[in-house]
This record gives structure tokens, sequence and C-alpha cells, in this order.
């Protein structure tokens, strides 16, 4: 993957990346006995152009997943067991699953104003409540549809 974050890390945040042209994006947790209590992470105006899967795939956390663009993926936010995750004004464009968990190993999510171009009818992880542990609004996109328009003109090398 492009990025994995394992083990006991945590209080991690990736911002303004530009991630493309990759089979998977990342993990958070390398493995299902990988579960850290306090290993929080964050990803926000992020755009995820043609990465295939895991964008990205939680695992024993509390994360953030905010104001990201997803465009020529096949299956995007995978939410995996011992995980919370608020999933939150994202802009999704047409792909397989959106924002999903296995049936193995279960996640949840606290689903807020993302909108999803089109995806196939699967269930969406159980609800949760997400303990972020900062204040964001200042960078928060408030209308979610601008996100397909100021994450790529924003993120990447050399933008901000």
């Amino acid at each position: 993957g492009l990025i994995d974050i394992r083990d006991q890390t945590g209080f991690i945040t990736f911002s303004w990346n530009y991630l493309h042209d990759h089979h998977k994006c990342g993990i958070v947790g390398a493995s299902d006995s990988d579960l850290y209590d306090d290993r929080k992470i964050t990803f926000h105006h992020n755009y995820y152009n043609k990465v295939k899967l895991r964008i990205p795939m939680y695992r024993g956390s509390v994360g953030h997943f905010f104001n990201n663009y997803i465009v020529g993926a096949r299956d995007a936010t995978e939410i995996r067991e011992g995980t919370c995750v608020r999933v939150e004004k994202n802009y999704y464009e047409p792909l397989h699953y959106s924002i999903y968990t296995p049936t193995d190993h279960p996640g949840r999510t606290e689903r807020i104003d993302n909108i999803e171009v089109q995806r196939a009818d699967r269930a969406y992880p159980d609800d949760c409540t997400a303990d972020i542990p900062y204040q964001y609004n200042h960078v928060l996109t408030n209308n979610t549809a601008d996100v397909k328009t100021v994450v790529p003109q924003n993120a990447g090398v050399g933008k901000i």
C-alpha cells in the first residue's frame, strides 16, 4: 500500500495528498490482531485518483475520514473490527462499495453528509459515535459538493 500504519502508532494525520494509480492505498492496523486502543488516525482533503482498494482500510482504531475526493476506485473505505470511524463530507464517484465492512470482522461508522454518486447495494457498517480529540470546523469544507473541486485543485506536491 501507499500508506500503512501498524503496531502502536497513533495520532497521525494525512492531509492534502494526491494519491493515484495504485492498487491498494493504505491500511490502519496490519492484521486482525493489530488492534491498538489509542490509535487515532485522520485522513482529510486527500485526492484519490485510480486507487482501486483500501481508501483506507481501518482496523483497531478511532478514525476520522473527511473531505476526501475518491474517483476511479473499485472499493473505498473499508471498516474492520475494533474500529469506529467518522466518515464525513467525502465525495465518492461511481464505484462498487464506498463505505463498507466485511461480514467476518465488522467495524462501525458514523456517517455524515457524504456524496456517493453510485454504489452497489450493501448495508453500511453499524453506527457508532467517534470520539474525535480535536476541533476541525475551521478546516471542514462546509458544502460536500465543493469537495470534488476544492480537493483536486489544492492537493498534492507544491500546491499548499
